[in-house]
């Protein structure tokens, strides 16, 4: 395969890199310009530069930054993607800051998200590309700008705040524009991290965000783009002292994104027998204000006395679950399990501990109606 660059860039519609048609054994989405001298630097710093073009890759390696390399004309694939992810733990995108270099930049985004990949974007200043910046400035001032590289969260948001602005109709777009960003961070801690930032950055309120991100969500579940079909087995904010506090903390999620069920929870009074306080006044809260319909998680969350409950709820409504009647009641069935258990295994330490005869009748009693009380609930 050849390739060339044009010397002449005053056409901002002419393509600057010009590459010869694939054949079988030129095969561009595959192939990266530069990868068979890079992989070594890459491996030893764990990160890749990715760049628009191999003049880019030439004027980097020339500065003494070997771990670069760049596509042949063609916007990132899948398969570029897994070819860096056997060298590299992070890439940093180095594209011109152009409204092309911006474009192309926002396109790999999502196929780096889609492929479990860490990416960020380094934006150089206005009119410049990797090879002008590193002529003018050097490797060393390169090297600390690509230290502070945008996350691709960041360099989304910036992306939309400069196009769209902040009146109330940019911000409406703005969120538009990035509630399927969001939705897409599969890692419910980090999205509602991002949430939060998203927020802060164009001032309005946190919980009309997480609304607007939850549709999105829902609406793709309902596509058939959910990782998750059961309840989680185990979820991932952080250790847990029991089996039943991480049923607690699922049994929250669900009452958030399956309002349907509450009937069923508050019938069964399970949230009594939560051990965690603060989940169970979550769920309080959420019992008392919502009427089992399809309710406003938002308005539930702002209900909340405490920031400590609202973040919790926060993380809790955004875990990615398609939740089911029979999957919930599933559920259920495992907390009282573990709650019966609990309560039988009291009982019987109290009676080991009894004084007297009465005292152990009493307790025996209490015993009996404890096991019929338990076998009502299994019919």
């Amino acid at each position: 395969g050849f390739g060339g660059r044009v010397t002449d860039n005053s056409n901002p519609k002419r393509p600057k890199y010009y590459n010869s048609p694939e054949t079988p054994l030129y095969n561009k989405s595959r192939s990266l310009y530069g990868l068979h001298r890079a992989k070594q630097k890459c491996r030893q710093s764990g990160i890749a530069y990715l760049t628009e073009g191999y003049v880019d890759v030439l004027s980097l390696y020339q500065h003494g930054i070997e771990n670069a390399v760049a596509t042949l004309g063609t916007a990132i694939t899948p398969e570029h993607v897994r070819l860096l992810k056997g060298y590299v733990r992070e890439v940093i995108l180095v594209y011109d800051s152009d409204e092309a270099g911006i474009r192309a930049a926002q396109r790999s985004i999502g196929t780096f998200r889609k492929e479990n990949m860490d990416v960020r974007i380094l934006v150089l200043p206005s009119g410049y590309d990797p090879d002008a910046y590193l002529f003018e400035f050097g490797p060393e001032s390169f090297t600390d700008a690509a230290e502070g590289a945008l996350s691709a969260m960041s360099f989304l948001l910036d992306a939309a705040i400069k196009k769209h602005g902040l009146s109330v109709e940019g911000k409406i777009r703005i969120l538009s524009e990035m509630k399927g960003s969001l939705a897409s961070v599969h890692d419910s801690v980090a999205r509602s991290l991002y949430i939060k930032d998203f927020a802060d950055r164009i001032h309005v309120d946190e919980s009309a965000v997480l609304e607007q991100v939850r549709e999105v969500i829902f609406e793709n579940k309902k596509k058939g783009l959910s990782r998750q079909h059961y309840p989680p087995k185990q979820l991932s904010d952080g250790p847990l002292s029991s089996p039943a506090l991480r049923i607690e903390q699922q049994i929250t999620s669900m009452m958030l994104q399956f309002p349907e069920i509450l009937t069923e929870i508050h019938h069964r009074n399970l949230i009594e027998d939560f051990e965690n306080e603060t989940l169970k006044s979550v769920c309080q809260t959420i019992l008392k204000h919502n009427n089992g319909s399809d309710g406003r998680v938002s308005e539930l969350i702002g209900l909340m006395d405490d920031k400590k409950k609202r973040d919790m709820a926060t993380s809790l409504a955004m875990k990615e679950d398609a939740w089911t009647r029979e999957g919930c009641l599933s559920l259920i069935a495992q907390f009282e399990s573990i709650r019966n258990r609990r309560k039988t295994a009291f009982l019987v330490q109290k009676m080991g501990a009894a004084d007297d005869h009465e005292e152990m009748l009493s307790i025996g009693n209490e015993f009996q109606r404890e096991k019929e009380i338990q076998a009502g609930i299994r019919q």
